[in-house]
Parts: C-alpha cells; sequence; structure tokens
C-alpha cells in the first residue's frame, strides 16, 4: 500500500507552521521583487514622459504586494486542504479568475469573496467594504482555510 508524504512525517504540526511561515516569506520576497520590477519598467517604458512616474502611489503599490501575499497564502491554505498540489492549484485558480468574476456580475455579494475584499487594498472601497475591512475580510478567509487546512493536515494519517 503506498503511503502519503504526510504520514511520514512525524510532528506535523511544527511542519505547518514552518512551511507556512517559510512560504510567507517567499512570497513576502518574490512579490515585493515582482512589483519593484514592474515599476521600474513602467518607469523606463514611460522615460519620464509620464507627468509623476518617478513618484508611484506607494499606498496602491502596498496594497497590490499585500493582496499578492494574501492570495498566495490562501492558496497555500487550500493546498494544505486538499494535500496535493494540482487540484489546490486549480482550484484557486478557478476560484480567483473565474468564479470570482462571474460571480461579481451576478450579485453584490461577491465582494465579501477573498479576492474581491483583499483587492480593495489597492482598488479603492466600493461603498460597502474599504481598504482596512477588505483586509479584515480577507484575513478572516485566511484564517479560515488556513486552520482548517492546518488541522486536516495534522489529522491526515493519523
Amino acid at each position: 500500500m503506498e503511503r502519503h508524504l504526510y504520514e511520514t512525517i512525524p510532528r506535523r504540526g511544527l511542519w505547518v507552521g514552518s512551511v507556512t511561515l517559510a512560504t510567507a516569506a517567499l512570497l513576502a520576497a518574490t512579490t515585493a521583487a515582482a512589483l519593484a520590477g514592474a515599476w521600474g519598467a513602467g518607469l523606463f517604458a514611460s522615460a519620464g514622459d509620464v507627468v509623476g512616474a518617478g513618484r508611484p502611489d506607494l499606498e496602491r503599490l502596498a496594497g497590490a504586494w499585500a493582496y499578492l501575499v494574501i492570495i498566495g497564502l490562501l492558496a497555500h491554505a487550500v493546498a494544505l486542504c486538499v494535500g496535493h498540489l494540482v487540484p489546490s492549484l486549480v482550484t484557486t485558480l478557478s476560484a480567483v479568475l473565474v468564479v470570482s468574476p462571474l460571480l461579481t456580475a451576478l450579485t453584490e455579494h461577491a465582494r465579501w469573496l477573498s479576492d474581491q475584499a483583499a483587492g480593495l487594498m489597492y482598488r479603492g472601497g466600493d461603498g460597502v467594504l474599504d481598504g482596512g475591512t477588505g483586509v479584515l475580510v480577507a484575513v478572516a478567509w485566511l484564517l479560515t482555510v488556513g486552520l482548517t487546512g492546518a488541522w486536516l493536515t495534522v489529522r491526515r494519517g493519523a
């Protein structure tokens, strides 16, 4: 009988915590580098023709950085829940790129989805939620899915 990876890890709780911290650090560093590169490329492409090109909107840039980190951590939490990488990738991408935009077109309640709420950090408020409450909603989603995934991972194969 084939053993699952989780069955070979002796202290899964410690493993989940350390992998999550490493994932958060890697996400923070790579998204900061990507956004800095995108800003630099935009500055280079504009060649100073755009008024204010050298002064980025740091609040929106920080919001975009936090959005990408939160969505990345949510994808990690879904991977913990599912237990396999490819199904969790398909689930997260379809939720963020397909289901969320479709629901946004159908109902105003879609603003409470994790990606829509987190997106308010760089898009601005929508009348009901602003950037701060959007962060709270996104973090609530992240904690719910993350703690469920951690619990499932620790219990898996036990």
